[in-house]
């Protein structure tokens, strides 16, 4: 196995008895990439155990955790060692029998079945609903093992009415007991000493530019909602089946992602699913992958007028694209007005989107005080619903009774 130094910060984790590993904090501090590196370590090593790494949703985990363990098995050379499955997914060491298994909560009997279990990893763990969690703690309690019990979590703090916040930092007398069973390490970009340069100086310039996308994902600070220009959205599991697709709303971008949205109606509410969120993309390729996602062609999609040339591509292959209405205020009243009136929701796999809207935040003065103005930058999936809602509303007509 090549030797491998891990950040200072985490090597309390490997002494610990706690039942919970608690480890949150900014983006960059590595987080991910030490616990599926512990995960791997511990499947060469251990003799027949078994790890569940788990996601909200089954369709998120093959490019995100799945391909950082079978990274974190190739730095570590232990390729001849490990086999790689997709169906079911898990990596399999042959020299120990170790399992780690991926699962999305999507099916929760493959939770209930499982056995010989004795780490879980809930990889963005905000993501999860409090009964997901203690459901799953209940049924891997109940698994035979001769391991410690052992439950990584991983975050970052994007708002305290999360529920991981109520669980694991609210200092209250109910929680004392399960306080005192739980390691929390903090860690930011800071603390690695691996990061490259380029994201480091990124942080650095959002201290300024996007000062509350770096209070969070930054420094890692509990993310407050009285300064936020949407926040959260309620979240549903499905789109209803009467629910009428309407439009969907783009937001373009290379360097930056492309922000697509599909928007849908029934009986005056409406719900946002996020089909794309990808840097990297030329006009060509954007028609290509909406082609695979079988974007409806004969359904309006409301864009960003500054890119003409992005649209005309759109149009030369078949889409009804059309320029949005881009008044910034008007449409963010809109969805501020559509979800107080509970008519707006969105897809709780809705990743990329619900991460923006609960750290989209009015710009603050020097003083400290809010301005009529949102941060610009971290808001490509914002942008994508407000073109397409605020459109649809004002080309509809059925925006006539709520007030933006």
């Amino acid at each position: 196995m090549t030797p491998v130094a891990y950040p200072q910060a985490f090597h309390p984790i490997w002494t610990t008895d706690k039942r919970y590993v608690v480890l949150w904090g900014g983006g960059g501090s590595g987080k991910s990439n030490f616990i599926s590196r512990h995960l791997v370590v511990r499947a060469a090593t251990e003799k027949d155990n078994r790890y569940i790494v788990f996601r909200k949703h089954y369709r998120q985990l093959r490019e995100s955790v799945f391909a950082e363990c079978c990274r974190r098995v190739n730095e570590l050379g232990l390729g001849n060692h490990f086999v790689f499955m997709l169906s079911p997914m898990q990596i399999v060491c042959k020299t120990t029998g170790s399992v780690i298994l991926f699962m999305g909560l999507d099916n929760q009997e493959k939770v209930k079945s499982t056995a010989r279990v004795s780490t879980v990893w809930f990889e963005e763990a905000t993501e999860f609903s409090e009964d997901d969690f203690w459901q799953i703690d209940k049924e891997l309690s109940k698994a035979e093992t001769k391991y410690p019990k052992r439950y990584f979590l991983s975050f970052n703090p994007i708002s305290q009415q999360n529920w991981v916040y109520g669980a694991f930092f609210a200092e209250t007398a109910e929680r004392a007991e399960f306080h005192a069973n739980a390691l929390r390490i903090k860690t930011t970009y800071r603390d690695n000493p691996y990061l490259s340069a380029d994201a480091a100086e990124f942080f650095e310039r959002a201290k300024t530019l996007r000062p509350r996308f770096y209070a969070v994902y930054g420094n890692g600070e509990w993310g407050t909602p009285e300064d936020l220009v949407v926040g959260p959205l309620p979240e549903v599991d499905r789109i209803p089946d009467a629910a009428k697709l309407v439009c969907y709303g783009l937001d373009f971008g290379f360097n930056d992602p492309c922000a697509l949205v599909a928007i849908y109606r029934d009986d005056g509410v409406y719900y946002v699913k996020e089909l794309l969120y990808r840097t990297q993309l030329t006009v060509g390729a954007l028609a290509d992958v909406m082609k695979e996602m079988q974007v409806e062609q004969y359904v309006p999609i409301y864009f960003d007028s500054s890119r003409p040339e992005m649209a005309a591509g759109l149009r030369a292959a078949g889409y009804l694209a059309q320029k949005a209405n881009k008044s910034v205020a008007a449409g963010l009243d809109a969805l501020k007005s559509h979800k107080e009136a509970g008519r707006l929701f969105t897809l709780g796999a809705n990743v990329n989107l619900n991460k923006e809207l609960a750290v989209y935040a009015w710009r603050k003065d020097r003083d400290g005080h809010i301005l009529e103005e949102p941060e610009d930058g971290y808001d490509h999936g914002v942008d994508a619903l407000r073109y397409g809602l605020f459109t649809h509303l004002k080309y509809s007509g059925y925006g006539s009774g709520l007030t933006f």
